[in-house]
Formats: C-alpha cells, structure tokens, sequence
C-alpha cells in the first residue's frame, strides 16, 4: 500500500486503475491521536480488494513515501503499528 507521508498528512495512494480516489488522515498533534482514522481509510481501501482466498486474510504491507519533513511522522507511523501485523517500510 502506497502511503506518503508528510508533516500535517498520511495519504494512502491507490494504485493505477484503482477506481478510489486518495485517502487523507490529517495528523493534529501525534499520529497516535490519529491512528484509528488512518486504520479505518486502510480498511476502506482494503475493503476494494475484495476477497482474500479460501481460509486466508489479507495482510497489508505499508511502503511508505516520506516527503521534506515527514521523517518524525514516518518514525511516529512505524512505532505506533509496530506487532499489529501491518508491516511499514520505507518506499525506494
């Protein structure tokens, strides 16, 4: 799942031909306060996939675009989703 990440926004991209248009969770004061927003767009943008296979789930992996000063959100992002199964990396 493509994510930028900039100082006051995490926006998830959807990718070419996805019929979704971006989703932007406004970052007030922490990502913490702002975390159940963003899990929420992500399940409405997994929700697009559809279903996973028979006895599967799906497992969102996060590649993370970090725009000019972004780099303290990325790192707030990251330990914030650290163990709940929501893998995030930085995207090259």
């Amino acid at each position: 799942v493509h994510v930028v990440c900039e100082i006051d926004k995490l926006t998830i991209v959807p990718g070419r031909g996805e019929q979704i248009k971006p989703l932007v969770t406004k970052i007030n004061d922490t990502v913490y306060d702002n975390i159940d927003e963003f899990i929420t767009s992500l399940h409405t943008y997994m929700d697009t996939w559809g279903l996973s296979v028979v006895g599967g789930q799906w497992k969102p992996e996060l590649s993370v675009e970090i725009k000019p000063g972004g780099g303290a959100r990325f790192r707030e992002l990251r330990t914030v989703l650290q163990g709940s199964g929501v893998e995030v990396q930085v995207r090259r």
